[in-house]
């Protein structure tokens, strides 16, 4: 079976594009940002808190919902295919790499989560990734 998805959406992290895999991005949340790392402190018979900024973001989650599609020309089937998608993900956890996608988004990003493989029709698969994503310089 020949699919022909060349306007869907992708990702490239770590100088690897999803496609390449079968995996094709549903939708995201490209534009979210991290929260301002700030400290909040209550104070015992003072109404509200006292709020001081940090001076910097936390890192924000990028989550991309996939769909799995086969490779024929690469895998023998889903489970060849997933191991390879851990081997990528999961070659350098802890370390930022670059993180793109074809929504126009350019990050540092590490891929820390789970993955979790759920069958939604015959012959394809779901799959949320999630990257942690330094904030920009300046604001995010």
């Amino acid at each position: 079976m020949s699919y022909g998805y060349k306007g869907l959406h992708s990702f490239t992290y770590n100088g690897l594009n999803s496609m390449d895999f079968g995996v094709y991005i549903k939708k995201c949340n490209s534009y979210d940002s991290g929260a301002r790392n700030v400290t909040e402190i209550n104070v015992p018979g003072r109404n509200g808190t006292i709020i001081i900024d940090n001076g910097n973001y936390e890192n924000s989650k990028l989550t991309y919902e996939c769909r799995l599609l086969p490779v024929e020309s690469k895998y023998s089937g889903f489970d060849e295919q997933t191991v390879a998608i851990k081997a990528w993900l999961y070659a350098d956890v802890g370390n930022y790499h670059s993180l793109t996608d074809t929504y126009g988004a350019s990050k540092m990003a590490a891929f820390t989560s789970s993955l979790k493989f759920v069958e939604v029709i015959k012959g394809a698969l779901d799959v949320s990734i999630t990257f942690s994503c330094k904030p920009k310089e300046g604001a995010e």
